[in-house]
């Protein structure tokens, strides 16, 4: 790891990378390094979950800022002549000062190329990786910053603002939305009106039967409202003693309406105790995620129920065959209206062996609009069904080979 890294490369960086509005916001998105996010996990276009050392962070954030530099106006790529200026007389920093330097500059500009929050939660997550330790994360120790690297942050002014703790007030005004949407409130998490999901004598996940977050335990719990009608599923995903990660989506049966909660707090994911009691109002909730390092949790939960379904485990049939897992119409959900808001699927899919089970009224419910828009579902969800769990009874199934090709044809459009 080289250390007293010169700003002149940061520098020549930002003399590359900053400061325009994107003139394609596609063009940022197809040179993007990571094609989705969930729940604080990295994704290729194959569906693979990213495993993050510090050369592949690195490798990362440098292309996410070429993908940037591609992106901007020509016009607009000298906008930067008076931060260059500013920088050409610090000191030097080191290798890992300068890589939260690119990260914080790329938080900042963000937003011009990608308005879903997708990647600024991605930025995000990254960021709080290279400033601390994490299971998940590159570094063993935390970072302790130091005047050099201060200095520089206030000299470039760039930066958002500091983030300010949510407003208890906000997070209760998504709540009382979603009950007056006829959506249930999940009890306190780990309370005793949750009910695990148990298929094979056990309500735990194997990282075989997991699409993200493998190695960490991923358990099912489940909450069912009698008024309003519908259904909560938890899956808190915990590494020793520790829950890493929770999040919770809850469906209104006759209203089709679905709320989403996540264990996050100023978009970044907040850990507790295993076993923990917290109350709902602790998570973050609809609007709150957006631009959380959670992910856009709309680009992976899609179609016309909101969960992902996983047969023959905890979280699918028949372990969940009683609960309301499917509401009356076509799942709409209460979230930030930059995301992906789950349109029913105008478009002709390809009839094959997967319509037995993905049709209106199936077991499986119909497929989302495919398109190159619906990211996580198509580099995620989808690839990764075709190869773990479908169909149920023999994953794989080379019968079923030419309708899952075709179905994977439309995320291309």
């Amino acid at each position: 790891m080289r250390t007293g890294v010169g700003t002149l490369s940061l520098l020549a960086l930002l003399a590359l990378s900053g400061g325009a509005l994107a003139q394609d916001t596609s063009t940022f998105l197809d040179r993007a390094p990571v094609a989705s996010s969930g729940h604080g996990f990295l994704f290729d276009r194959s569906g693979a979950q990213i495993d993050l050392d510090q050369a592949r962070v690195e490798e990362i954030v440098e292309a996410y800022l070429q993908a940037y530099q591609a992106s901007v106006t020509d016009d607009r790529r000298e906008s930067v002549v008076d931060v260059r200026t500013i920088l050409r007389d610090q000191t030097t920093v080191s290798d890992r000062e300068l890589l939260l330097l690119k990260l914080e500059y790329l938080k900042s500009v963000v937003s011009d190329v990608d308005s879903s929050g997708s990647t600024a939660g991605i930025i995000k997550f990254l960021i709080s990786t290279t400033k601390s330790d994490s299971t998940r994360g590159v570094y063993s120790r935390a970072l302790s910053e130091s005047t050099n690297l201060r200095n520089l942050r206030e000299s470039i002014k760039i930066l958002d603002a500091e983030d300010t703790d949510p407003i208890v007030e906000e997070r209760e005004k998504y709540i009382q939305e979603c009950r007056d949407a006829g959506v249930p409130i999940p009890p306190d998490l780990n309370s005793a009106s949750w009910v695990r999901s148990v298929h094979g004598g056990t309500s735990v996940l194997t990282d075989a039967q997991e699409f993200i977050a493998v190695g960490l335990e991923a358990e099912v719990f489940v909450y069912e409202s009698n008024s309003p009608a519908g259904m909560c599923i938890a899956l808190p995903r915990s590494d020793g003693d520790t829950t890493v990660l929770d999040g919770v989506i809850c469906l209104g049966q006759e209203t089709s309406n679905t709320c989403f909660w996540d264990n996050q707090k100023n978009d970044v994911t907040v850990p507790f105790a295993k076993g923990e009691i917290v109350p709902i109002i602790e998570f973050a909730g609809g609007p709150e995620l957006f631009e959380g390092e959670g992910g856009v949790c709309t680009s992976c939960h899609a179609g016309e129920n909101p969960y992902v379904i996983h047969p023959n485990t905890p979280l699918g049939r028949p372990a969940l065959g009683a609960y309301p897992t499917f509401s009356e119409k076509w799942y709409t959900p209460l979230v930030h209206p930059n995301w992906p808001q789950n349109p029913e699927s105008t478009s002709a899919i390809p009839t094959g062996p997967c319509s037995s089970c993905h049709s209106e009224g199936g077991p499986g419910g119909r497929f989302p609009e495919l398109s190159s828009d619906l990211v996580g579902y198509c580099s995620t969800i989808l690839p990764l069904a075709i190869q773990r769990t479908m169909p149920p009874f023999n994953p794989g199934d080379p019968a079923y080979k030419d309708h899952a090709d075709a179905l994977l044809a439309l995320c291309e459009r």
